[in-house]
This record gives C-alpha cells, sequence and structure tokens, in this order.
C-alpha cells in the first residue's frame, strides 16, 4: 500500500503533494524560512563562518543521539556546498539500495531553495545524474537512506563522472571505514567560479559544480598510523568536474594532504580536532595505509 500510494504522489503536481505528505515521510512539507542549525561538536565539520551558508543539521530517524548527516547549504546555487558525516559499519547498517528510489524533498529547506528532482534528473536530459553527496549506500536504514535522496543532498553531476570515477573512490571509502573504528567524511561541490545551470523539476536553476572532493580523517584506537597523530590520519581527493579514465590509479593520483586541499578550496576541515593533532594529521602526505587497505 505504501509503495501504491507513492507512485500516486508522483503524478501530482509538486505544490499539492508537499501539502498532502505527511510528517515523518521522506517527502514531509518543507519549512516556509531557511533556518541554520547549531553546529555540534563533532569531529567530521569544517569551519561554518562563511556568509550566505547555512548549516542544517539530520540526525538519525531511529535515534536521534545520532548523526546521520550535515550539509552546508548555498541557498543560491541550490546546493550544498559539503556534506559532513560519520562512517563506520554500524552508522552504514546493513541492506541494499531501494528498488524505488525514495527521491524526496528536505524538510528542513523551503521549496523555492532546493532543487526539486522527484520526478526525473535535472534539464530532462542523460548529461547530468542526481548525485548524490552521501551516497545512499552509506545509510541502508530505511529513514536514514530516505534522507539521502533529499534534493538538498543532490546536485547536477556529469553521469560518466557520477558513475566513473566518482564511485570507484566512494566504494574505496566504505571500504576504508569498514577497517578503522570511524571514518569522518566530508564530501562537496566545487561552486568557485561555477556559472553553469540546469533546470530542476520546476524549472529552478541549480548551479553546476566545477568540482568535487572528499576530505577524510580515519580514527583507529591502538592503530598503527605513525607517532604525533592521536591515531588519526587524514587524506584529501580533489576532481575537476569532468570524465576520468576509471581507475585505481587516477583515485591515488587525486590524493594529497588535507593541507593542500585546504588550499585550493580556501577551506579549513576537521575544526573540532584538538589543535595540536589537526596540525600534524592535515600536514601529512598520504600514508601507505590508504593504499594498503
Amino acid at each position: 500500500m505504501r509503495v501504491a500510494v507513492h507512485i500516486c504522489f508522483l503524478l501530482l503536481p509538486v505544490s499539492l503533494l508537499v501539502a498532502l505528505c505527511s510528517c515523518g515521510d521522506p517527502l514531509t512539507e518543507p519549512r516556509r524560512e531557511l533556518q541554520a542549525d547549531t553546529p555540534g561538536r563533532w569531529l567530521e565539520l569544517p569551519a561554518t563562518d562563511t556568509p550566505g551558508m547555512v548549516f542544517i543539521h539530520h540526525p538519525m530517524p531511529e535515534d536521534h543521539r545520532l548523526r546521520n548527516y550535515s550539509f552546508y547549504f548555498d541557498p543560491k546555487a541550490r546546493v550544498a556546498a559539503w556534506v559532513a558525516y560519520p562512517l563506520n559499519n554500524g552508522l552504514r547498517g546493513t541492506g541494499s539500495r531501494p528498488d524505488q528510489e525514495p527521491w524526496g524533498l528536505d524538510p528542513k529547506v523551503p521549496t523555492d531553495a532546493q532543487a526539486v528532482v522527484l520526478y526525473h534528473g535535472f534539464s530532462k536530459n542523460k548529461i547530468y545524474d542526481r548525485g548524490h553527496q552521501i551516497p545512499s549506500a552509506d545509510r541502508y536504514a530505511y529513514g536514514a537512506n530516505a534522507e539521502t535522496y533529499y534534493g538538498t543532498n543532490i546536485t547536477p553531476q556529469l553521469h560518466d563522472f557520477n558513475g566513473g570515477i566518482w564511485a570507484t573512490l566512494e566504494g574505496k571509502v566504505r571500504n576504508w571505514a569498514g577497517k578503522c573504528d570511524t571514518l569522518y567524511v566530508v564530501t562537496g561541490a566545487d561552486l568557485r567560479g561555477a556559472s553553469g545551470k540546469v533546470k530542476d523539476n520546476e524549472g529552478k536553476d541549480v548551479t553546476v559544480p566545477t568540482g568535487y572532493f572528499k576530505a577524510l580523517l580515519a580514527y583507529k584506537k591502538g592503530g598503527s598510523f605513525g607517532a604525533g597523530t592521536g591515531e588519526y590520519i587524514g587524506v584529501g581527493f580533489y576532481f575537476e568536474h569532468r570524465t576520468y579514465e576509471n581507475t585505481q590509479a587516477t583515485v591515488k593520483a587525486r590524493a594529497m594532504s588535507l593541507e593542500a586541499l585546504e588550499e585550493i578550496l580556501g577551506m579549513d576541515f576537521f575544526v573540532n580536532l584538538p589543535v595540536d593533532i589537526q596540525r600534524v594529521v592535515e600536514s601529512q602526505s598520504p600514508v601507505a595505509w590508504w593504499w594498503n587497505n
């Protein structure tokens, strides 16, 4: 019955669909005004001091004491500049990608400020996918997974990039998360100099990012990561938004220190790490652990 109801919903105009949806459903009616949440002292968070950006947090629907993900939203671009979340086997959960993908509206962001991609991808073409920032496969519990299909977690991503090198890196991130206690992930869209636009399902402009990045902080108690890191190691990746040869060598070639990634983007990652540990971890070149696991 639930599936039948959702199929009927997809035949309705967005405005009527939003009005009919009930609280607790992935398509809950969004807020009328954009309101920032208060950042926690969570290790995955970058700095949140950029004018015009809005910090939003989604706890795990099944247990609000746990974090699903947070994001830093650019309402003018209708794109999150970054999404940050902790990842380990417990938080990932068990299951598989849903057969019927639950594309939804983020209830914390007004409809006119977010990309509406309920019916199809951007501009009805096959050039750009509805690319997740936190991947669906990083959250398998139903409620947490459904939140990864919110328009605020989606960017217009070139099909060959999304299904190619980016998917390969996402798979490696999940593998690394299974080899440490917790992997703190920041995945983001580079909006600097972005002028390209596509249309969402309501005809609103959505900015096409010029690049994508990931900043990773791995923690393993008693881990042999080297002296002076407090059992943490980090690595950054930056890709221009284009097609790449989809190989492990390409992934490795795009790896860099967190400090180098910060210089490219003008960002400050993992600001809640103790300063002495942050300084060491961010200045390190990627250690062999990343390529041996």
